[in-house]
């Protein structure tokens, strides 16, 4: 079963969407009783990091979740700003992220922000799982003013907006995308399933 985290910040029903068509069990978890149905979990995000990861705490279930990722090992994809907030920390706040992979986030200089519309990946490692049925240079949709800023090991896919940034990033069964595959079309739709159908 997937969980969908539900903290208030993230383009639900799109997700929704993706998982009905594709026929795929899932459940929101809104309360720590809905940690216990799943086995791997999609943190959406839109907005600030600040606030995103404010609201996160302040769930009921969040000392549960993050007890599952770090020491149960439950497979979990953050998606943009739910990316970002798996860090340590931001340019953008001075809140402390969740620290679940070594890195922080940066802000774009000297470019027009925010990175908006549709851009290319470069993947590292076509044999990832979660890059099944997708080809170099697919294009995904962005919107974001920050990214992320993590080690190279953990980098999976790249994309140049001012520079190559990382767009994709995998530590073991923690995975975080910074465009937004619930509004790319098939190819976000094939990032969401891949990930479901390895851990779902």
């Amino acid at each position: 079963m997937i969980g969908i985290i539900d903290y208030g910040l993230g383009n639900y029903k799109a997700f929704e969407n993706v998982l009905n068509d594709a026929s795929k069990k899932f459940t929101y978890v809104k309360e720590e009783d809905d940690l216990s149905k799943i086995n791997c979990a999609i943190l959406p995000g839109v907005g600030s990091f600040d606030n995103a990861i404010k609201k996160f705490r302040e769930q009921s279930y969040f000392t549960t979740l993050n007890n599952l990722v770090i020491s149960s090992k439950l497979p979990i994809l953050g998606v943009c700003v739910g990316m970002q907030i798996m860090t340590y920390s931001s340019d953008e706040g001075f809140e402390t992220g969740l620290k679940w992979i070594e890195g922080s986030v940066k802000k774009f200089n000297n470019v027009t922000v925010p990175h908006l519309g549709w851009n290319k990946i470069n993947i590292i490692n076509k044999n990832e799982i979660i890059f099944k049925n997708l080809s170099n240079n697919s294009e995904f949709y962005f919107l974001h003013s920050y990214f992320v800023d993590v080690e190279d090991q953990y980098v999976k896919a790249t994309t140049k907006y001012e520079k190559n940034f990382c767009s994709i990033f995998q530590k073991n069964h923690i995975y975080g995308v910074q465009f937004h595959p619930e509004k790319s079309h098939d190819n976000g739709k094939e990032i969401i399933l891949n990930f479901c159908d390895k851990y779902a």
